[in-house]
């Protein structure tokens, strides 16, 4: 069970992506009738998962609200993300949009979130016969390899740097995850987020 909610206002919320896409591409009318015809919105509750470690859902996800998170869950028992989203990205249920292939982390709900779903094969052909959707796809895949670079730069860093950057850097972020998420976002143990976070405190 994926705790799925139907949303009525399908419509209204498929024109929220399309005012979005409009930013980077001009759709023809013809794409977002294709797109309109083959998609849903739903809705999940925060602390709910997409998918589990193993478990495959062939859709392309846009997330209209909310926060996503690629959950590794690791022998120690801690928790680590490995990708994050916010609303204007998007992800796959499946490793990429033309692989069947799992995600080997699981794929978590931490607010509220309300999504445009896609089958992957519908996107495939949509991005294959619609030059304006490749278009957008290409530019949302260059965002999310930006955001992607962003964290494993900031977790390779030494654990006190990695919270100082996180801190003056990261302000959106900072103010938007709470401290167990931090914790997971940053890639730390508590102890040595505890320790970093003192040490920035300290700075002048």
């Amino acid at each position: 069970m994926h705790n799925a909610i139907n949303f009525p206002h399908q419509l209204t919320n498929m024109e929220r992506f399309f005012t979005y896409s409009r930013q980077w591409v001009a759709m023809e009318e013809k794409a977002r009738g294709y797109l309109l015809n083959h998609s849903q919105i739903r809705s999940y509750r925060a602390g709910t998962d997409f998918t589990t470690a193993g478990d495959a859902r062939p859709f392309w996800c846009f997330v209209l609200s909310g926060l996503v998170v690629g959950v590794e869950h690791l022998a120690s028992g801690r928790q680590i993300y490995n990708w994050l989203v916010r609303p204007g990205e998007y992800f796959t249920g499946t490793m990429h949009l033309f692989t069947g292939r799992p995600h080997t982390a699981s794929i978590h709900f931490l607010r509220d979130t309300q999504l445009l779903l896609i089958p992957a094969a519908i996107m495939q052909y949509a991005q294959q016969h619609f030059l304006s959707i490749s278009e957008l796809l290409h530019v949302l895949k260059q965002r999310r390899m930006q955001r992607q670079e962003e964290l494993l730069l900031l977790v390779l860093k030494p654990t006190n740097s990695r919270y100082a950057v996180f801190r003056i850097h990261m302000h959106e972020l900072f103010a938007l995850l709470d401290e167990k998420e931090q914790i997971a976002y940053l890639h730390m143990s508590r102890s040595q987020y505890f320790t970093a976070k003192a040490a920035f405190n300290k700075l002048p």
